[in-house]
């Protein structure tokens, strides 16, 4: 087995993650530094991170959902004593390593999925499989309809063309400032993609929650900073939708 896909499957990060640690020569198998696509055995090899040997054995795999709160990061890392997802308390408490699919960025809430199978975190995220993201957004005024047009036939952005289904949902007036909110539906998780869509025509985003992913959907009971596990049937789902079943 190809090392990076190991030390994903032991729930230890991502493939990509796991990539660069070998590239940061912080892997060896057996004493030796490996490279990007060495191999190895996991019942018989020795494997070692950071000068820490490994487990020869897979751990069973867990699925979480988790409501991310507002201004909170996700990473391990922690930058200039911001909070992060396993700062949360019902992480802290939790006895197992898992990691994101995917980030919420700094400002944006709602639904974030956590796991140690690294197959399936991979997949989610893969392009091939067009996860869909849906969001609600609430910004200051309404997109003109030729705005929203332009929004479901792409935009340009810096990085690309971007396009995402667009439902306007309700405006509320707060005293002399107005509320729009949408629901946006788009296959991509490229960094601050909603955000920047409703920049393009000069619209900040006041608010932005993810409310599914694939066939997941944030449960309404779920308190902000909360989690709970996945039930069979909704990892079935996930896992039927990018052909693990």
């Amino acid at each position: 087995m190809r090392v990076h896909k190991w030390l994903a499957q032991l729930g230890l990060t991502s493939r990509r993650q796991a990539e660069r640690w070998i590239k940061a020569g912080r892997v060896t198998v057996n004493g030796c530094k490996v490279s990007i696509g060495d191999s190895l055995d996991p019942a018989k090899d020795s494997l070692v991170l950071d000068g820490k040997k490994l487990s020869s054995r897979k751990p069973s795999h867990v699925y979480w959902m988790l409501n991310k709160p507002d201004k909170v990061l996700t990473t391990r890392k922690k930058e200039d004593d911001r909070t992060t997802i396993y700062d949360l308390p019902a992480l802290q408490n939790l006895s197992f390593l898992v990691n994101p699919v995917g980030r919420l960025d700094f400002h944006t809430e709602g639904l974030l999925l956590l796991t140690n199978d690294g197959d399936l975190a991979y997949r989610l995220m893969h392009p091939r499989f067009q996860m869909e993201r849906v969001y609600l957004v609430t910004v200051a005024r309404r997109l003109s309809s030729d705005q929203e047009q332009r929004i479901a036939e792409g935009v340009t952005l810096e990085d690309g063309v971007c396009k995402a289904s667009l439902r306007f949902l309700k405006f509320t007036r707060q005293g002399s400032n107005g509320r729009a909110v949408y629901r946006v539906a788009l296959r991509e998780g490229r960094n601050r993609i909603v955000r920047r869509l409703f920049e393009h025509f000069g619209i900040p985003v006041l608010r932005l929650a993810r409310q599914s992913f694939g066939t997941i959907r944030l449960s309404e009971d779920l308190s902000a900073g909360d989690l709970r596990p996945l039930s069979s049937a909704e990892i079935n789902t996930l896992k039927k939708a990018v052909n693990l079943v």
